[in-house]
């Protein structure tokens, strides 16, 4: 904890204690409300040097920075800590080691965190770790075209709503840049470029996968199989597989099945989430639009999964924190090239590489083989929600957050004679 003094002259000095001496900084102001202040960020920053989450001023210590440069600026590294300088030399790796530090510090999630840093990586990897004020539009469009012709670890090509994220996460580190106190930056150089949306391509049945598939190329591939989505006689036979090949994995696919759930809400289930007949899940998808950072959704399970649900609980051992203990526990070491080095990440993010690990091995050799993993179960139990003529309501009372755009993809899975005319869900389970 850091500690003001003022001296005769009335001005104000910060003493800390860091790694066995005491630093002083003068802070030129006799202003204490300001002191005050000065000591407020300090002491946050000292904080989370200590336990280790800013990787640029571990950076910045381990080039032979002293600490109350670090805390405050010097000449050598105003622009990253103080005001700053004339030419602003603040690289794009420095602007994501230093925006990524303060998504921690916010509170955002690990995989926003992740799937931020990824964005940005990929101005560094294009473009070279320029200096940001030093990018141009002419930059922007070369980066546009240069990913345009990349493809994906599945050998797909970058698609524009992938770019598009890729600059709106630039937009957002840029604009913090700016605005922060005291700012890294003192505008922008570029325009971030407008990129059409692309269109919003609709969910479609077993069929229509099936006879497209047959003259489609390896990328058209691909962007099928996302869209692909069951009906409820075919959500009955992969709960009828389930359980003659994975009975371990039956109670989780029930639930997504006939919830909806995603697979993150999936594995943070605990066995005080349910409570005679009623589940509670959670979820932060559209949950920062209402001023909150997380929703909770309580629903009614259907009786036989409600009594599935009650036995498996009442089994699990005692202290259980999660209701499914088969999603811990994933050997890193034993993965294909998916998992690879990815040892180190967070507790949820690894329980959710488990459930992905155990999905394929469901699916695999099966009639669902080609399944897009949990979330074409989702989208499938919502598809059968309108299918019988449910409001967007009433289906996001089961399963929360809908985007605007992703509900017209539902509109053509059936006719719309047939979504008239369903009034309930007939699982055989």
């Amino acid at each position: 904890m850091a500690f003001l003094r003022k001296r005769a002259n009335g001005i104000y000095s910060l003493a800390f204690w860091w790694k066995g001496k005491t630093h002083i900084k003068a802070l030129g102001t006799d202003d204490k409300q300001a002191a005050d202040q000065v000591k407020q960020d300090a002491d946050e920053q000292l904080a989370r040097i200590r336990r280790g989450e800013s990787a640029l001023a571990s950076k910045l210590l381990a080039d032979g920075h002293s600490i109350v440069d670090v805390l405050f600026g010097s000449q050598e590294i105003g622009h990253l800590i103080g005001s700053p300088a004339d030419d602003d030399p603040l690289t794009l790796s420095e602007l994501k080691a230093a925006f990524t530090d303060n998504l921690k510090a916010t509170d955002r999630t690990p995989g926003h965190i992740e799937g931020t840093g990824i964005h940005l990586d990929h101005f560094i990897r294009v473009l070279g770790d320029m200096r940001v004020m030093s990018l141009t539009d002419a930059d922007m469009t070369a980066f546009r075209k240069k990913r345009a012709k990349e493809k994906t670890p599945s050998k797909r090509l970058v698609s524009q709503g992938t770019i598009r994220s890729d600059f709106k996460s630039l937009r957002s580190a840029v604009n913090w840049a700016i605005s922060r106190k005291p700012p890294l930056i003192s505008e922008c150089p570029f325009t971030i470029p407008k990129i059409t949306a692309t269109t919003v391509k609709p969910f479609l049945p077993t069929e229509e996968i099936e006879r497209l598939l047959d003259s489609a190329g390896k990328d058209e591939e691909t962007d099928l199989l996302a869209r692909w989505v069951l009906d409820l006689d075919e959500i009955n036979q992969f709960i009828e597989m389930t359980a003659n090949k994975m009975p371990e994995m039956l109670l989780p696919m029930q639930l997504v099945c006939s919830t909806g759930m995603r697979r993150i809400q999936l594995v943070r289930l605990k066995p005080s989430d349910y409570v005679k007949g009623r589940l509670t899940i959670t979820s932060r998808k559209g949950a920062r639009e209402k001023g909150l950072t997380e929703i909770s959704l309580a629903i009614e399970l259907r009786d036989s999964v409600a009594k599935a649900v009650t036995r498996h609980v009442k089994g699990l051992p005692r202290g259980s924190k999660i209701m499914f203990p088969i999603f811990d526990e994933f050997d890193y070491s034993r993965g294909n090239q998916r998992w690879r080095g990815k040892s180190k990440r967070t507790v949820e993010q690894r329980r959710c590489d488990k459930a992905d690990r155990l999905f394929e091995k469901l699916v695999k050799r099966t009639d669902f083989e080609r399944l897009n993993g949990y979330h074409a179960l989702r989208h499938s139990f919502i598809s059968v929600l309108v299918a019988q003529g449910k409001t967007w309501d009433q289906i996001a009372a089961f399963v929360g957050h809908l985007d605007q755009r992703t509900t017209q993809r539902y509109i053509h899975v059936m006719p719309r004679d047939k979504r008239e005319t369903a009034n309930s869900i007939s699982f055989d389970f």
